[in-house]
């Protein structure tokens, strides 16, 4: 489970948008394991069972006591795992991060800093807000101290390779280097899909539909800001985008040119689109090469990455013991 995400979830646990309490138990009591030397303790741990559970309960995970008990003991030595490596590469980060980060908490909450916390130890105690930072903190450590590992052995890859990868995947047969169908679309955005929503939508197509210029409406009407000041142009839509909205693709592939269609329904919105021209077109050598540059280097990335895994992995025997 994503460490960000349990940071949101304890957010929301402190402002009381969901039921269950966080105790911000001191890291006192029986010891359970020892990372580098540094104890881990069941109180840790319970801590963050309350956590994970409420992380499962959320994403709809089913977990028994035991299986969380064992996940969350496991974490927490992954944790500690991570920040002793960060430790002996001697990477830190600046109390400016981290109350950047805390302050983001903050409002996301609708709350200033200082309200925050004030809220945080007020729900859990006057060591509430040292903890809350030190997780953070060390949060921020871990991602910086990782970003570290993994661009210290990435190369960047050569012109000679760039140019192998381009003759490899253009010779792929509807590659990402083949020629694509496009469209060349306008479109009006009507943020909201509820009723008032739609009937704005209806109204300014009418408004089109009598001659008004799809452009000058554009401009006038879409709550899309950044195509509205380009008269509603988008960059080219791919019809065969299969991350694309299928209500949209199938309605820029088969509207008759030069006219506007009915509202399309989309997850946030209603959208009237123009589509100008269907055509093909295909990448430039200053695309292949840039589209192959950034293949080559998320390739490598996850081999440093999983490279980097693997040897947290094998720290485990000399740095971890497991007390019973």
């Amino acid at each position: 489970m994503n460490k960000r995400i349990q940071f949101a979830l304890l957010t929301a646990l402190l402002t009381g948008t969901i039921t269950p309490a966080v105790s911000f138990a001191q890291t006192t009591g029986k010891v359970v394991a020892v990372v580098a030397g540094n104890p881990i303790t069941q109180s840790e741990v319970d801590e963050r069972i309350k956590i994970n559970r409420e992380v499962a309960k959320r994403s709809g995970q089913k977990a028994t006591d035991a299986q969380l008990a064992e996940y969350s003991r496991d974490e927490l030595i992954n944790e500690r795992l991570l920040l002793n490596k960060a430790k002996n590469s001697r990477v830190t980060v600046s109390e400016d991060k981290v109350n950047q980060a805390l302050t983001e908490m903050a409002q996301g909450n609708r709350m200033t800093l200082e309200q925050f916390q004030q809220h945080v130890n007020k729900v859990g105690g006057s060591v509430a807000w040292n903890n809350l930072s030190n997780d953070v903190r060390n949060e921020l450590t871990i991602g910086a101290m990782m970003e570290q590992q993994v661009a210290s052995k990435v190369k960047q890859p050569s012109v000679k390779e760039i140019d192998a990868e381009v003759a490899r995947v253009s010779a792929i047969a509807d590659g990402p280097m083949s020629p694509q169908e496009v469209a060349v679309t306008q479109h009006i955005y009507v943020k909201g899909t509820n009723a008032a929503a739609l009937k704005k939508a209806k109204s300014i197509k009418a408004r089109l539909d009598k001659g008004e210029d799809f452009a000058t409406v554009a401009k006038q009407v879409s709550e899309n800001p950044q195509t509205a000041q380009n008269g509603g142009a988008v960059p080219y839509v791919f019809l065969k985008d299969q991350t694309a909205d299928p209500a949209v693709i199938k309605t820029v592939t088969s509207i008759t040119l030069n006219t506007v269609s009915e509202p399309v329904k989309t997850q946030n919105g209603y959208h009237l689109f123009k589509v100008a021209q269907r055509t093909t077109i295909a990448p430039s050598e200053e695309d292949k090469k840039a589209w192959a540059k950034d293949a080559l280097l998320a390739q490598r990335q996850k081999e440093a990455m999983d490279a980097f895994y693997k040897e947290i992995d094998a720290s485990r025997a000399s740095l971890v013991e497991i007390k019973n």
